[in-house]
């Protein structure tokens, strides 16, 4: 990872085909992605160590229910990890979205749910014309 400041004093940040993320654990929240990330069990928790860390201070979850239902739990399909998410996985990401609410909270960031029937309540929910307009 490179990191290049504009004439503005805006970074900006490249990725290579050979940076990678130092995986520190789980149960965490990194705001320094140089020193590593967390994935909280979800690559949704993950995204938004890496937003933040690009200096993005809102962030709106779109599509984020954390609900099973039957079917596919992944965009190819299902694993053999994933028969019984909905008493395992789904529990751990809820809990770790949940402390990264707590981290943020005393933070400037803003995390927004925009899910009309989501699971996740750490943070508040909005609607999707609101997010739309956030834009």
């Amino acid at each position: 990872m490179r990191q290049l400041t504009k004439s503005l004093g805006n970074p900006v940040i490249f990725f290579d085909q050979f940076d990678t993320f130092h995986l520190l654990g789980s149960k965490r929240f990194s705001f320094n992605l140089e020193k590593g990330v967390y994935s909280g069990y979800t690559v949704s928790c993950l995204a938004m160590q890496v937003a933040i860390y690009l200096g993005f201070m809102k962030i709106i979850h779109l599509g984020l229910d954390l609900k099973y239902n039957q079917g596919p739990t992944h965009f190819f399909g299902r694993d053999s990890v994933s028969a019984n998410h909905e008493n395992t996985e789904i529990p751990k990401m809820i809990r770790m979205m949940g402390h990264a609410a707590e981290v943020l909270a005393d933070t400037d960031i803003e995390i927004y749910n925009c899910g009309p029937d989501s699971a996740l309540t750490c943070f508040e929910q909005v609607s999707l014309d609101w997010a739309i307009q956030q834009s």
